[in-house]
Protein backbone atom coordinates (compact mmCIF):
# COMPACT_ATOMS: atom_id res chain seq x y z
CA UNK A 1 0.00 0.00 0.00
CA UNK A 2 1.37 3.38 -0.91
CA UNK A 3 0.30 6.55 0.82
CA UNK A 4 1.43 9.99 -0.17
CA UNK A 5 0.76 13.28 1.49
CA UNK A 6 2.04 16.79 1.18
CA UNK A 7 3.53 18.35 4.27
CA UNK A 8 4.92 21.81 4.63
CA UNK A 9 8.66 22.02 3.94
CA UNK A 10 10.72 21.51 7.08
CA UNK A 11 13.20 24.14 8.14
CA UNK A 12 16.72 23.06 9.11
CA UNK A 13 16.58 21.13 12.38
CA UNK A 14 12.78 20.80 12.28
CA UNK A 15 11.00 17.48 12.62
CA UNK A 16 7.86 15.78 11.33
CA UNK A 17 6.04 13.28 13.54
CA UNK A 18 4.12 10.44 11.91
CA UNK A 19 2.04 8.30 14.25
CA UNK A 20 1.25 4.77 13.07
CA UNK A 21 -0.36 1.76 14.76
CA UNK A 22 2.02 -1.02 15.86
CA UNK A 23 0.39 -3.71 13.72
CA UNK A 24 3.52 -5.54 12.60
CA UNK A 25 3.43 -3.87 9.21
CA UNK A 26 6.32 -2.33 7.33
CA UNK A 27 6.41 1.44 7.10
CA UNK A 28 8.83 3.41 4.95
CA UNK A 29 9.02 7.18 4.73
CA UNK A 30 10.87 8.68 1.77
CA UNK A 31 11.35 12.42 1.46
CA UNK A 32 12.62 14.65 -1.30
CA UNK A 33 15.89 16.47 -0.75
CA UNK A 34 16.15 20.24 -0.95
CA UNK A 35 17.17 21.66 -4.35
CA UNK A 36 20.92 22.15 -4.58
CA UNK A 37 21.75 19.55 -1.92
CA UNK A 38 25.24 18.32 -2.86
CA UNK A 39 24.43 14.59 -2.87
CA UNK A 40 21.70 12.69 -4.73
CA UNK A 41 19.17 10.56 -2.95
CA UNK A 42 16.10 10.74 -0.80
CA UNK A 43 16.20 10.70 3.02
CA UNK A 44 14.63 7.39 4.03
CA UNK A 45 13.59 5.71 7.26
CA UNK A 46 11.83 2.38 7.71
CA UNK A 47 10.27 0.39 10.56
CA UNK A 48 9.26 -3.25 10.29
CA UNK A 49 7.57 -5.73 12.62
CA UNK A 50 6.68 -3.33 15.42
CA UNK A 51 4.09 -5.07 17.62
CA UNK A 52 4.04 -8.29 15.55
CA UNK A 53 6.51 -10.15 13.37
CA UNK A 54 4.30 -11.74 10.75
CA UNK A 55 5.76 -10.21 7.55
CA UNK A 56 9.55 -9.81 7.80
CA UNK A 57 11.65 -8.84 4.81
CA UNK A 58 9.59 -6.07 3.21
CA UNK A 59 11.98 -3.37 4.40
CA UNK A 60 14.74 -4.67 2.09
CA UNK A 61 12.63 -4.62 -1.07
CA UNK A 62 13.48 -0.97 -1.66
CA UNK A 63 16.77 0.95 -1.67
CA UNK A 64 18.18 2.77 1.32
CA UNK A 65 19.41 6.35 1.08
CA UNK A 66 23.12 6.08 0.25
CA UNK A 67 23.39 9.35 -1.66
CA UNK A 68 26.31 10.62 0.38
CA UNK A 69 29.72 9.17 -0.53
CA UNK A 70 30.33 8.91 3.23
CA UNK A 71 27.37 6.59 3.89
CA UNK A 72 27.06 2.84 3.36
CA UNK A 73 23.96 1.00 4.56
CA UNK A 74 23.85 -2.79 4.70
CA UNK A 75 20.36 -3.99 5.60
CA UNK A 76 19.75 -7.72 5.16
CA UNK A 77 17.19 -10.25 6.29
CA UNK A 78 18.39 -12.33 9.23
CA UNK A 79 18.08 -16.00 8.28
CA UNK A 80 19.07 -19.26 9.95
CA UNK A 81 20.79 -21.90 7.86
CA UNK A 82 21.84 -20.74 4.40
CA UNK A 83 23.58 -22.03 1.29
CA UNK A 84 27.25 -20.98 1.50
CA UNK A 85 27.30 -20.55 -2.29
CA UNK A 86 24.85 -17.91 -3.39
CA UNK A 87 24.41 -14.49 -4.93
CA UNK A 88 21.97 -11.73 -4.10
CA UNK A 89 21.26 -8.26 -5.40
CA UNK A 90 20.21 -5.41 -3.11
CA UNK A 91 17.63 -3.99 -3.03
CA UNK A 92 15.59 -7.12 -3.74
CA UNK A 93 12.91 -5.24 -5.62
CA UNK A 94 9.16 -5.54 -5.38
CA UNK A 95 7.01 -8.53 -6.39
CA UNK A 96 8.25 -11.78 -7.93
CA UNK A 97 9.73 -9.81 -10.86
CA UNK A 98 11.84 -7.77 -8.38
CA UNK A 99 10.81 -4.37 -9.77
CA UNK A 100 13.04 -1.41 -8.92
CA UNK A 101 13.01 2.21 -10.05
CA UNK A 102 15.18 3.22 -12.99
CA UNK A 103 18.62 4.53 -11.99
CA UNK A 104 18.57 2.59 -8.70
CA UNK A 105 22.08 1.42 -7.85
CA UNK A 106 22.30 -2.33 -7.29
CA UNK A 107 24.80 -3.98 -4.99
CA UNK A 108 25.63 -7.66 -5.38
CA UNK A 109 26.85 -10.10 -2.78
CA UNK A 110 28.47 -13.26 -4.13
CA UNK A 111 29.49 -15.94 -1.65
CA UNK A 112 31.53 -19.05 -2.36
CA UNK A 113 32.70 -21.52 0.23
CA UNK A 114 34.83 -24.55 -0.56
CA UNK A 115 33.28 -27.26 1.61
CA UNK A 116 35.42 -29.99 0.05
CA UNK A 117 38.55 -31.55 1.50
CA UNK A 118 40.97 -30.23 -1.13
CA UNK A 119 42.00 -26.85 -2.51
CA UNK A 120 39.75 -25.32 -5.17
CA UNK A 121 42.30 -24.05 -7.70
CA UNK A 122 39.90 -22.63 -10.29
CA UNK A 123 36.59 -21.14 -9.25
CA UNK A 124 34.40 -19.67 -11.97
CA UNK A 125 31.21 -17.83 -11.11
CA UNK A 126 29.12 -17.22 -14.21
CA UNK A 127 25.86 -15.33 -14.32
CA UNK A 128 23.78 -13.58 -16.95
CA UNK A 129 22.69 -10.01 -16.27
CA UNK A 130 19.34 -8.74 -17.44
CA UNK A 131 19.31 -6.99 -20.81
CA UNK A 132 17.53 -4.14 -19.00
CA UNK A 133 20.71 -3.29 -17.08
CA UNK A 134 23.28 -0.84 -18.45
CA UNK A 135 26.46 -2.94 -18.65
CA UNK A 136 28.60 0.19 -19.02
CA UNK A 137 27.64 1.16 -15.45
CA UNK A 138 29.05 -2.03 -13.86
CA UNK A 139 31.87 -1.35 -11.38
CA UNK A 140 33.99 -4.06 -9.71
Amino acid sequence: IMYTDQIAPLDAGAQFDLLLEATGGTYRVVAEQVPGFPYPGHPTVAVEGCGDWSNPGFVILFPENEGSPFTAIDCQENVGAFDPNDKQAFPYGYDSAHYIEAETELEYRIRFQNTGTDTAFNVLILDTLSAQLDLSSVRP
